[in-house]
């Protein structure tokens, strides 16, 4: 923190508020290739599928999940 923060009282760790048209995930986290949408504050359930790097996969998933087995079982 430099001085002229320290004197302001700014924390340049606290982010400001999101609005409820706010994306959930920002774009800089989203891979390009990711179509699926990404959610909004004002939804009452949040998307993950910005999160994932391959969505689209059928074996994507935890590691030792139920995906993964299905994917070695075919």
């Amino acid at each position: 923190m430099t001085a002229t923060q320290a004197g302001t009282g700014a924390d340049p760790y606290v982010l400001p508020m999101p609005n409820p048209d706010s994306p959930v995930v920002l774009a800089k986290w989203i891979s390009p290739g990711n179509t699926h949408p990404n959610s909004r504050y004002r939804d009452p359930f949040w998307a993950m599928a910005p999160l994932i790097d391959n969505p689209a996969s059928p074996c994507s998933g935890s590691p030792g999940g139920t995906a993964r087995r299905r994917c070695r079982a075919n």
